[in-house]
């Protein structure tokens, strides 16, 4: 799990991929049959899916310096819910737009989420929305107290589904932005996974928790985002949540049954270790390999080679070469290694490669 400010100092390499996953208790489980998977729609000829080089960023406004360099296709943009709808039904799409035209003056592409989770604006709250509350913290980020929306509750859900189809009116059709993360109510509103330490797992339970709950919340956020933006490749992080992996295989097996080839999934785990040294995501990698065939798959690094080099088995090339084995060409790199000119020779190869 990444904490929210290092998920503000990413950058991007791309393609994506899916895969299987495990019980409740987190043992892996065999590979299920896909429900969904004969309802695939066929992906229109012109869907083009995204690779390159991109700088993870947000929510400040997008610094020259660290986004033009010839090895860099573009940027994640991704404000909170928070920043764009301070107010219900009054949006402030200026963010978004001044890093559109920067993009397009360095003649660069965009990839577009909107950060859910613990950046929800209280009006959803006094709206009636319930919340789920934790301590957010961990290795690499000072702990602090935090909620979220129950991600399955119904005026939750209103708020949220307007958000992505007001966000589709605007952006739907600027070809400028070549992906979209789907997100949502989560632990740190881009990756799937909800707060699951020890102390989470009852409060969980007392709130009513259910895979199947969440499955159907994932259904109808996708099911939105998909008419927002009926034209532009989609894709959704996959993660263990609340000790089961079910939730990642029947959501991915959902959305691509919706979308065929225009669907995805993306992964912030990557660091080139096998299953047998990344329990915690094991599950994940079948998942990733099989999208990553089937459609796409795209992945952010588990952490910065710059700094964190023990995370990784190979370094940051390492990783990158794990996730195109799985046919991923879109990797999101630590902006300490985007800026680090000791890298760069790295990152100029790895750009060339993901463009094969």
């Amino acid at each position: 799990m990444h904490s929210y400010s290092q998920m503000m100092q990413c950058l991007v390499l791309g393609t994506a991929a899916l895969s299987i996953g495990s019980d409740g208790t987190g043992a892996r489980s065999e590979p299920q049959r896909d429900r969904y998977a004969a309802l695939a729609e066929p992906v229109a000829p012109n869907v083009v899916v995204p690779r390159g080089i991109f700088v993870c960023r947000g929510p400040a406004p997008t610094p020259e310096r660290e986004v033009n360099f010839p090895f860099i296709d573009g940027w994640l943009v991704r404000p909170g819910w928070d920043r764009v709808e301070p107010e219900e039904g009054k949006y402030e799409w200026a963010y978004i737009d001044a890093e559109i035209a920067l993009a397009k003056r360095l003649q660069k592409k965009i990839t577009l989420m909107v950060l859910g989770g613990p950046q929800t604006p209280p009006w959803v709250y006094k709206a009636g929305a319930r919340d789920f509350r934790y301590t957010w913290g961990g290795r690499f980020r000072e702990s602090e107290e935090a909620r979220i929306p129950l991600i399955w509750d119904d005026v939750y859900l209103r708020k949220w589904t307007a958000l992505v189809s007001a966000l589709g009116k605007r952006y739907g059709s600027e070809k400028t932005i070549v992906l979209v993360h789907i997100s949502g109510a989560t632990e740190n509103g881009l990756e799937m996974q909800l707060p699951a330490s020890p102390r989470d797992r009852p409060e969980w339970m007392k709130a009513g928790f259910t895979p199947d709950k969440v499955i159907a919340a994932w259904k109808r956020i996708i099911d939105t985002f998909a008419q927002a933006f009926p034209q532009t490749p989609l894709d959704i992080d996959i993660h263990p949540v609340v000790g089961t992996d079910k939730v990642a295989e029947d959501v991915a097996a959902y959305g691509y049954s919706k979308l065929g080839k225009r669907f995805g999934v993306f992964a912030g785990w990557l660091s080139g270790k096998g299953a047998d040294k990344d329990r915690h995501h094991a599950g994940m990698h079948g998942l990733a390999q099989k999208y990553g065939k089937l459609s796409f798959a795209g992945f952010q690094m588990i952490g910065n080679e710059t700094n964190q080099s023990e995370r990784f088995q190979g370094g940051l090339k390492g990783a990158v070469d794990q996730g195109m084995g799985w046919g991923a060409r879109y990797f999101e790199v630590w902006k300490a290694d985007a800026v680090n000119a000791q890298l760069h020779p790295t990152l100029k190869e790895l750009a060339t490669s993901v463009k094969k």
